[in-house]
């Protein structure tokens, strides 16, 4: 028999054998294994909870092993698993096979939730340990993978009697999620919109391309950003099964409805909470908007070196964190959203306005990006507050909502089935073929604005969305123009100043 725990490091986590001794000496119990403060606090959690609950506590000397030794143990979640291992080293339980066991214990004896749950049924269930007994609290969460065998209950003293009595349910799995429906009146029905706007929008949800809106104040970025999250499809189920997993190693609550992660954390937020790490090495607001949108409103507020971060996951979905030795990855695969003045004063871009900030001052405000994060950015929009704003045309929005079905059966169609911001560059040109004039306008263009190689594969990602959007095989010159159009805004580019 053996009774493992979990430790949530990275992504994928790492199961932990506790491993219980006793033997005659002087009564205690000692925890080894690199075990944190919390972990330690559990032999006073388990002895009360144990009288509390009529078991009997070994008046005899107790060593609690987790191994592997080397391994930081943290958590409260570790008090279930020692508790089970050493009722049944005294006795008190049958021996049964391997299992994973979770849960924090209160005084009373009663179970509390704890973080992590999916990813430690998705480990154990990968090392071929298929039981696990849990907390009532985790239940419906335990519910999201398939071909469990679980028992759960409120408190320790239930727990063990199911358990002497073999009561074992299994797991039903996440099942298969229903689509949500836009409702465009309640949702959408009081935007006032800028002319083209809902158009861009339209082909960022579609292929998840980075965004940036710029301008002076009152332009709207704010509320089209976030408009944005209600226009973008809804997730698939191994794009949602991703998701949740990511929220149950934050402790977050998991409902499994595939709406699309929508993070906006604040600008004065540390580096660790953004993205990750920390004594925890829990994900940061980068992971957690994996599969979804991370929305930074007033982006050069946030600091440089937390925006500079942002560009490997940029490139290959993924955020690698490196702390005393260790290294830990989360996926990070997301859409970039940001907002920003023009210069810090906000009056650049006004035809009445008077901008305080001299040239030096806008161009260290726009630096705070720096050129490679703005480079991996596809769509760049100036928004002009002084432009007339019009109420959203409601029918013109359903026509967008069907050209957005379209692009998302085009999406499912193809082999990996990723969205053409996030498909590698390779399958991009090797499906997307031009003809001859768009392969001279694509390179002249190169040219001309003195875009990256990155720049270029953008063009042709934007300009297969919006055939993606007509239901079309071929790209038109007018989607490539469209697509440059959107990387070269008409409104002034103050990083180039």
């Amino acid at each position: 028999m053996s009774v493992f725990g979990f430790v949530a490091l990275g992504y994928e986590g790492e199961l932990v054998r506790v491993e219980v001794d006793v033997r005659p000496g002087i009564p205690g119990m000692e925890i080894v294994g690199l075990p944190s403060g919390a972990v330690r606090e559990a032999r006073e959690r388990i002895r009360i909870a144990w009288k509390n609950t009529g078991f009997k506590f070994p008046q005899e000397r107790t060593l609690v092993n987790l191994s592997p030794a080397d391994l930081p143990k943290t958590g409260a979640g570790f008090d279930l698993p020692m508790a089970l291992a050493l009722l049944e080293a005294t006795g008190q339980v049958p021996t049964v096979p391997s299992y994973l066991a979770l849960g924090e214990l209160a005084l009373d004896g009663s179970l509390r939730r704890v973080a992590g749950i999916l990813p430690a049924l998705a480990k154990a269930s990968e090392l071929g340990i298929k039981r696990a007994l849990l907390p009532s609290a985790c239940q419906e969460e335990a519910e999201a993978l398939s071909g469990i065998e679980f028992i759960s209950a409120p408190n320790l003293s239930e727990l063990v009697e199911n358990l002497k009595s073999q009561c074992w349910r299994t797991t039903r799995g996440m099942g298969v999620l229903e689509r949500r429906r836009l409702d465009v009146d309640a949702q959408l029905g009081n935007w006032r919109t800028r002319p083209g706007l809902n158009e861009v929008l339209a082909v960022a949800a579609a292929g998840g391309h980075s965004v940036l809106l710029y301008g002076p104040p009152g332009g709207g970025k704010t509320v089209a950003a976030r408009n944005l999250r209600v226009l973008t499809p809804p997730l698939e189920p191994d794009e949602a099964w991703e998701v949740a997993r990511l929220k149950s190693l934050r402790g977050e609550e998991n409902h499994y409805y595939p709406e699309v992660p929508f993070r906006e954390p604040h600008h004065a937020a540390n580096l660790a909470g953004l993205v990750g790490g920390g004594r925890s090495w829990e994900p940061g607001e980068a992971s957690l908007a994996h599969r979804g949108i991370l929305f930074l409103d007033e982006a050069p507020q946030f600091a440089p070196s937390f925006l500079q971060t942002l560009r490997e996951p940029l490139e290959d979905g993924w955020l690698r964190l490196a702390r005393a030795g260790r290294q830990v990855s989360y996926p990070a695969r997301f859409q970039l959203v940001m907002t920003a003045n023009a210069c810090p004063c906000g009056q650049a871009g006004r035809t009445k306005g008077v901008c305080l900030c001299g040239a030096q001052t806008i161009r260290r405000y726009w630096d705070r990006l720096g050129g490679a994060l703005i480079d991996r950015v596809d769509i760049r929009i100036f928004l002009n507050a002084e432009a007339e704003s019009a109420p959203l045309d409601l029918q013109e929005m359903k026509k967008t909502l069907v050209r957005l079905e379209n692009a998302l059966e085009r999406r499912r169609s193809r082999k990996s089935q990723e969205k053409n911001a996030w498909r590698d560059w390779r399958e991009v040109l090797d499906s997307t073929p031009l003809l001859t004039s768009q392969k001279n306008l694509w390179k002249e263009t190169l040219h001309r604005e003195d875009w990256s190689s990155r720049g270029g594969v953008s063009l042709i990602r934007m300009a297969r969305t919006l055939a993606d959007l007509d239901d079309r095989d071929q790209i038109r010159d007018e989607d490539l123009l469209r697509a440059i159009s959107f990387r070269k805004p008409a409104g002034e580019q103050y990083w180039q100043n």
